[in-house]
């Protein structure tokens, strides 16, 4: 359900992106198997889920670090990364998918809006 209502808020607001933050991989799986026309940069500490998520459709995996603890730490280094990755630019809105407490497997529990 989580999934379905981020992709609600990221078509309401114009979203560039959808930033999923996962220890799995299942939320990013969610979001990808409703096709949406904007791509999901999935952030995760394990190598295997980075591999596996790069075979989902929309799916753009980006491996992290393991020191993050706190979530707005995360939020920023994602949505940095991703800026100077070139995939998003500044002024751009994104939803950001990720659960509390942080990296706990099954844990997917918040939807967050942030703009670059």
């Amino acid at each position: 359900m989580v999934s379905y209502n981020a992709l609600s808020v990221a078509y309401q607001i114009n979203a560039a992106g959808i930033i999923v933050i996962t220890e799995t991989g299942h939320a990013a799986q969610l979001i990808s198997r409703l096709r949406p026309r904007m791509p999901i940069f999935a952030f995760t500490r394990s190598q295997a889920v980075y591999y596996q998520l790069a075979m989902n459709w929309g799916v753009f995996p980006f491996l992290i670090d393991d020191s993050v603890e706190s979530l707005d730490d995360m939020v920023t280094g994602t949505l940095e990364y991703c800026r100077k990755a070139d995939t998003l630019k500044k002024g751009d809105a994104v939803v950001i998918v990720a659960g509390l407490p942080l990296m706990r497997k099954g844990a997917t529990n918040m939807i967050r809006v942030e703009t670059v």
